[in-house]
């Protein structure tokens, strides 16, 4: 049985927020020691398989943040700080470039979000963001007043993290609606300057329609409404695994740290936080050890650690680590070449039916029409479709 311990639960009235609503704040206790396997097929209906074609003219050194809606796949270049658009079955169709510091131009790219249909590019240096359409065409310029790494956007307004870096009246996360900024979530005090690169930063959960993000040089998840305000926050305890505040402030970035952690396997961080229908699923990391995945109920707190998903929908087992939700598909991707590698350890001097490799949604059929890519310098999107 899994030990669940509710630490807290707390409600309290947020005047430094401006908001007439309570904030809920839970802490859960994760037992890591204590887990079992479990089946795709628990949460999961069927997998689909894409292969991001990535052609030999466009240039890709450094994959960064992949996005998604109903028919377009975003991949963003973190050195190079271009956007590349492949369409719904991975078949590249176009390159936004960072081109300048001029009007309608950017050069930095620190995040990205897809919404209503347009394409958002954050250049937090230049403080502005720019609106493009999916054919590449800036729509509009926007001039922000702060240079955040992250965002997200909706019809209410704009949400702006700030990492652990004092920018706004020592606010970690903002928000501006018609003009006003309402500070949400302090910096971490004597934590200044301390950040992690938060590849995926703010996420949508479609199904509650609330923006989730993970704070990385912390185990908390703070959630907000619709309409931008902080509504709950969500604190996990690894117990004897957890990095002391005092050791993360002592070693900061350096080596010692990395062998600190190593030496008693520790979770540094969340490496995923990602809604489903009726759960959250979360990704740990432990230092020296494999990555577990921890199911926890939304209304419940109750919460299962799975150290290994059974993929018996088509069995294909290979690396678990999703990166996003989108349109009721959890989002893996995998470099091309690895998945190659899993695909011949798993299926390699195996008889597999005719039947499998002659139907188009098989992952056989997908192994087999795409070999050759597979080989070479490309990704492969895996669809783990969320159970109704």
């Amino acid at each position: 049985m899994i030990r669940v311990i509710l630490i807290a639960f707390i409600v309290t009235f947020v005047s430094a927020c401006h908001q007439n609503k309570t904030l809920q704040e839970q802490t859960v206790f994760i037992d890591l020691d204590e887990s079992k396997k479990m089946n795709l097929s628990d949460y999961f209906q069927h997998i689909d398989y894409s292969l991001l074609d990535v052609p030999d003219s466009i240039p890709l050194v450094k994959v960064w943040k992949f996005g998604m809606n109903s028919d377009k796949i975003l991949v963003s270049d973190r050195e190079l700080n271009n956007l590349l658009i492949f369409d719904a079955f991975g078949q590249f169709e176009n390159i936004i470039e960072a081109k300048g510091q001029g009007p309608n131009e950017y050069q930095s790219m620190e995040d990205y979000q897809v919404f209503d249909k347009h394409i958002y590019i954050l250049d937090g240096s230049l403080r502005k963001i720019l609106k493009f359409d999916f054919s590449g065409q800036v729509v509009e310029e926007m001039k922000i007043d702060f240079h955040p790494y992250n965002f997200s956007i909706n019809e209410s307004g704009f949400l702006y993290y700030f990492g652990n870096r004092p920018t706004y009246e020592f606010q970690s996360i903002v928000s501006v609606k018609n003009g006003s900024i309402n500070g949400l979530k302090e910096v971490r005090k004597d934590f200044e300057g301390l950040n992690y690169a938060s590849v995926y930063g703010f996420q949508y959960d479609n199904y509650d329609k609330n923006v989730l993000l993970k704070l990385d040089t912390s185990y908390e998840v703070v959630i907000f409404d619709e309409q931008l305000n902080r509504e709950r926050e969500l604190k996990f305890d690894f117990g004897r695994y957890n990095f002391p505040d005092e050791k993360r402030k002592e070693f900061f970035m350096g080596y010692e740290r990395y062998a600190y952690l190593m030496e008693n396997e520790m979770v540094e961080m969340i490496f995923s936080f990602i809604p489903l229908k009726s759960h959250y699923l979360m990704i740990v990391s432990q230092m020296g050890k494999a990555a577990k995945t921890v199911m926890m109920d939304k209304r419940s707190s109750m919460v299962e650690v799975i150290d290994e998903m059974i993929n018996d929908l088509d069995g294909f087992q290979g690396d678990f680590s999703p990166v996003i939700q989108n349109n009721g598909n959890l989002i893996q991707v995998k470099a091309s070449r690895n998945f190659y590698n899993e695909y011949l350890k798993n299926f390699g001097g195996k008889s597999i039916d005719a039947s499998f490799i002659n139907d188009p949604k098989s992952i056989h059929y997908f192994f087999n029409n795409n070999k050759e890519k597979l080989m070479e310098d490309n990704y492969v999107v895996v669809k783990n479709k969320i159970k109704d």
